[in-house]
């Protein structure tokens, strides 16, 4: 489903996700550097690669370049 929509595991976002869920994905996709969000949403490092969207989303929670580093530590 992911290749015929062209979506690659890293761009997508997770509600509420289980242990399972999170074990398979760092298994089969390596994704494990979860970016913390303030809902129960899980995205993954990458999911912000495009670095103008990346520009957007720090611009409305008001969060600067220099803080960001805070937030990718996990």
């Amino acid at each position: 489903m992911l290749a015929e929509e062209k979506w690659t595991p890293i761009k997508c976002s997770v509600d509420r996700p289980s242990e399972k869920l999170v074990r398979f994905l760092k298994k089969y996709y390596g994704l494990e550097n979860i970016i913390p969000q303030t809902n129960k949403f899980v995205l993954y490092e990458g999911f912000f690669d495009d670095a103008e969207q990346e520009d957007r989303v720090l611009r409305n929670y008001n969060i600067s370049k220099k803080n960001i580093k805070k937030f990718r530590r996990y």
